[in-house]
């Protein structure tokens, strides 16, 4: 038995760094905005994507499970409540700073938005976690534990966070000539900027009755070159970040084995380094390659990388996922499009 699920619905939204502070995130239809000004901008934008892949895939009002994986969390909530604690004391700091900043704050906003009953948790992880919960969503529901799930990634973007990787070289929003691009010491300073956003795939098991609908089939990989002959197309999640090295060295493993060579793309480029939201914004890229025949994007590739893998021929009809971070752990699953009746 394997961990096969399908995906019936995605939702994603992303906005570069610099756009992001002067923006407002969207709500869902229907939402109260006065309400919404109780949450924070963190939450504001799970809210939107999650409750968009949702309705996509037709599971509105059914029970699911729910799982969020975040990195960073809502800094501008916590900072808020800290300021008022220290400046005025705790009389005067506000508990709906407290309550927006704590890590379960979206898992909250939407699971009482969707009526979501059955159970949930936030996983808190550096650049690969967004797949790592995709691949924990899979096996929950691959192997019975809930009928369905919702699973995704959310981001904010936090002058405070940039300053902290600012001070130490990161991210300083000057593209890399190549990707991956794990700097040496002495190498001038270049990286994707960061980004905001937030991005939730809604999965159901693939045993089940074809969908009406469009969707992907979705599989976790213990070992990526398991799959090396099936996919024409590999989502790197390099971005000119500390994971970087690690995403070089499994490339380097991948693209010189004596399996044919897939295409290599990535799909950062377009927005920016959004970390645990950066692998579901890569399934999201991946649903408009596979469904929607969106062109793959195009990066100069790291010169130790096989000038091959550059481009193939054709439309992909297998993608993979490859996520790694910055501690050198990786995750990897394979996407293809599912058939439905009729089709």
């Amino acid at each position: 038995m394997t961990d096969q699920v399908r995906i019936l619905g995605v939702g994603a939204l992303a906005t570069p760094g610099h756009e992001a502070a002067q923006s407002t995130p969207p709500l869902p239809p229907g939402m109260n905005a006065r309400k919404a000004r109780r949450l924070c901008r963190q939450s504001r934008l799970a809210l939107y994507a999650a409750d968009l892949a949702w309705s996509r895939a037709g599971l509105t009002g059914q029970d699911g499970a729910l799982l969020v994986a975040l990195t960073h969390g809502s800094t501008s909530f916590l900072r808020d409540f800290h300021d008022y604690l220290f400046d005025h004391g705790p009389e005067a700091a506000s508990p709906n700073a407290f309550a927006g900043g704590v890590a379960g704050a979206p898992l909250a906003a939407i699971s009482a938005r969707l009526g979501l009953t059955l159970g949930g948790a936030t996983l808190v992880g550096y650049e690969a976690c967004g797949l790592e919960l995709l691949n924990l969503a899979a096996h929950r529901v691959s192997s019975g534990y809930t009928p369905a799930c919702l699973a995704g990634a959310c981001e904010e973007y936090s002058d405070l966070v940039h300053h902290v990787y600012a001070a130490r070289g990161w991210y300083p929003d000057l593209p890399p000539p190549h990707l991956p691009y794990p700097r040496q010491a002495g190498d001038a300073p270049s990286g994707l900027g960061m980004a905001e956003g937030a991005a939730f795939a809604a999965l159901a098991p693939a045993d089940g009755p074809a969908p009406a609908a469009l969707h992907l089939l979705y599989e976790p990989l213990d070992d990526p070159a398991s799959a090396l002959g099936e996919v024409d197309l590999i989502l790197s999640g390099a971005s000119g970040g500390p994971q970087d090295r690690a995403e070089l060295t499994l490339l380097q493993a991948l693209l010189h084995a004596p399996a044919p060579s897939p295409a290599l793309a990535f799909a950062k480029p377009a927005h920016g380094e959004a970390f645990a939201v950066g692998p579901l914004l890569a399934l999201e890229l991946a649903w408009r390659i596979l469904l929607e025949g969106e062109a793959v994007p195009k990066y100069p590739l790291h010169p130790s990388l096989p000038s091959r893998a550059g481009a193939r021929a054709g439309k992909p009809r297998k993608v993979m996922l490859l996520a790694a971070d910055r501690h050198g752990g990786a995750q990897a699953a394979t996407l293809h499009a599912g058939t439905a009746p009729g089709r």
